[in-house]
């Protein structure tokens, strides 16, 4: 039952969007005139899932791509970036083409072995920021939050999650340049939550 369990768990996993072409992970631009994209993404405690997503897009549509974690999941290899407080989670740095972005959508994953589900935002959104060639830019700690739902026999079974945006640069760019030697100069573009206008993009602590 481990065995299939597994098996059902790859096949799912390199359906995804993105799995099968560009790596598990975030997609990685080659170019010379590359950027840095810097975010943290992790989980409040007792949100548990196998795999989170942000995804991006450039604003004239000629490029897209997505931040991911994988916290209950065979595939995540990485170790945790930052953990306590009340939640836990990784610092990635995604080289991508310089131009103007937004975040426009979210994607959880949740797997049951033999039932898996996806959760996303009904409506996309717009977080925008701006990458210049050579630079980074910071766009927040998404943190995860969980909330269940029930079942027509009233058991309660997750039901997706909402995120939490904050400020951590000073921990998240120290920590995006020990992973990333290249990166030097980083500019914020931390969301102001309130101009999001998305239930489902709050604002964290700070």
């Amino acid at each position: 039952m481990a065995r299939l369990t597994r098996l059902l768990a790859i096949v799912v996993l390199l359906a995804l969007p993105g799995c099968a072409s560009s790596g598990f992970f975030s997609t990685n631009y080659e170019g010379k005139d590359t950027g840095y994209l810097v975010t943290s993404l992790g989980a409040q405690t007792g949100t548990v899932y196998n795999g989170y997503s942000l995804f991006f897009r450039k604003r004239d549509g000629s490029y897209s791509g997505k931040v991911f974690w994988g916290q209950a999941n065979m595939f995540e290899d990485r170790k945790l970036d930052f953990e306590g407080g009340g939640k836990a989670g990784i610092v990635d740095v995604t080289r991508i083409p310089p131009g103007d972005y937004e975040l426009f959508n979210f994607q959880i994953f949740y797997n049951a072995g033999t039932a898996q589900k996806w959760f996303s935002s009904k409506q996309d959104f717009s977080i925008p920021f701006k990458i210049r060639q050579g630079g980074g830019t910071y766009i927040g700690e998404f943190i995860a939050v969980g909330v269940k739902g029930q079942n027509f026999f009233g058991i309660e079974i997750p039901a997706g999650g909402y995120f939490l945006v904050s400020n951590k640069a000073e921990r998240d760019i120290a920590i995006a340049k020990r992973k990333e030697p290249a990166l030097r100069d980083v500019a914020s573009a931390v969301a102001n939550v309130g101009s999001v206008g998305n239930p489902l993009i709050k604002a964290g602590a700070r």
